[in-house]
């Protein structure tokens, strides 16, 4: 179904069949969690054992950046398109947690414009739900909806923290970590051209955050070390 790559200790799958297969292999059973895997989460997954160790058990990791594949890469919003249009063929059930209602109703108006067939199901403010004393309830209502697929609208590492540690009391078959195309839906951010997305470039966004190019020096740079230590041990 794919290739499975182990990155200075961190997993990243590199498909040889289209994205719609994949997804009908692990809707059959539960708790599926996609990571689109770009330089700056990597770095993050790698230095910290509880993320890796969320990351490397997970459905799906795809490689969202050239970086960390030369064989197979995707981009972002591409790979999204194509979950989403899968859902879409597939009269899916959606859920979203979020922070902001005015930017996921937006969302949601936009979701359904464009895939018709994907029944939104409802969401939950993240903020309130953090806040709440009776956060098993609030579960207990949303496992009862049985969408299939919840969308976690948090920011890196949260959103993948609290799918570990809520996936057992909800009935998902899914879940998508909150990112770049849904940011876009909401009216946050302006998509990128479509050269960049079809391209799959990074240039575009080292160039709107030049901040971005010491982490894929340091990348790079960790990627060296271990090349060369790796000859010494041989």
């Amino acid at each position: 179904m794919f290739n499975f790559r182990n990155i200075l200790g961190v997993r990243i799958d590199e498909l040889d069949i289209s994205i719609d297969d994949v997804l009908t292999e692990i809707m059959r059973s539960k708790n599926n969690l996609i990571i689109p895997m770009d330089v700056s989460l990597f770095l993050k997954v790698r230095k910290n054992p509880k993320l890796r160790k969320i990351v490397n058990t997970a459905s799906l990791v795809i490689p969202t950046d050239k970086a960390l594949s030369k064989n197979y890469s995707i981009n972002e919003f591409t790979l999204y398109s194509k979950i989403l249009t899968y859902m879409d063929e597939a009269k899916s059930s959606f859920f979203v947690f979020a922070s902001e209602e005015k930017y996921i109703l937006k969302s949601f108006e936009k979701i359904k414009r464009l895939y018709p067939d994907i029944t939104i199901v409802g969401h939950y403010d993240i903020v309130s739900y953090k806040k709440s004393a009776e956060k098993s309830k609030i579960l207990e209502g949303i496992r009862k909806i049985s969408a299939d697929t919840v969308a976690i609208y948090m920011k890196f590492p949260q959103n993948i923290i609290w799918f570990d540690e809520n996936k057992n009391d909800l009935n998902t078959k899914i879940y998508l970590l909150s990112s770049k195309p849904f940011d876009v839906f909401s009216g946050k951010k302006n998509a990128p051209p479509y050269k960049v997305i079809q391209n799959n470039s990074s240039a575009y966004y080292l160039i709107k955050n030049p901040f971005l190019l010491l982490k894929y020096i340091y990348f790079y740079y960790i990627m060296f070390l271990n090349k060369i230590f790796s000859k010494k041990k041989l």
